[in-house]
């Protein structure tokens, strides 16, 4: 972590095309010497400052091959900005099933979600929602190119929860009280139950 914190901050301080060039090279032959953190940053520096995503999902993918599963979801949203959802989605799967949620799960969550599909957004929903609580710290989060902002999240969260209860609902539970802002329980479970048909 301290490698990678290292160049960021180097990295941060070079404008000149001959230094961006060299901190390339130093970061390129430290992924090509097994580091997978380095291979992680150099799909960022791409996906981010050079603004090249084939570049970026060349490195993100050899950092995912090696282990690095954050990096398999930050190679899902590439896949995903390069029209290959399938991709996109396999490569989330195998971040957030190996507990580098996000943005993967919440990746998977939003387009589970989009395609009307409970039972998978529930599934990868839950892990996102978990993750959230860590980064309760934050006033605000922004991710890649915007879209996971805060309050995005917590519509997904509260659809998740809203979901679990009225799915305990169903089997026997008593209703509870909504909380400040929502409507009941019954109408929301009516919702729910008529979009995800």
């Amino acid at each position: 972590m301290k490698k990678f914190l290292l160049a960021l901050a180097v990295f941060s301080t070079l404008f000149a095309d001959e230094k961006l060039d060299a901190m390339f090279d130093i970061i390129k032959a430290q992924c090509d010497n097994g580091d997978k953190k380095m291979c992680e940053t150099i799909g960022h520096l791409y996906n981010d400052t050079v603004k090249d995503k084939e570049q970026s999902k060349i490195y993100f993918k050899k950092a995912c091959d090696m282990g690095e599963y954050q990096a398999c979801g930050f190679l899902g949203l590439v896949y995903n900005e390069l029209n290959d959802k399938k991709s996109a989605i396999q490569s989330a799967k195998k971040a957030c099933e190996n507990n580098a949620p996000f943005p993967a799960c919440l990746f998977l969550a939003e387009t589970f979600l989009e395609n009307y599909d409970k039972a998978n957004f529930m599934k990868y929903a839950k892990p996102a929602c978990q993750t959230r609580q860590n980064y309760k710290k934050f006033d605000k989060i922004k991710l890649w190119d915007g879209r996971y902002t805060d309050s995005k999240f917590e519509s997904l969260c509260a659809l998740h929860e809203s979901i679990e209860v009225c799915d305990s609902i169903k089997k026997g539970a008593p209703v509870p009280k909504a909380k400040p802002g929502w409507q009941d329980y019954k109408s929301i479970c009516k919702f729910i139950d008529e979009e995800f048909k």
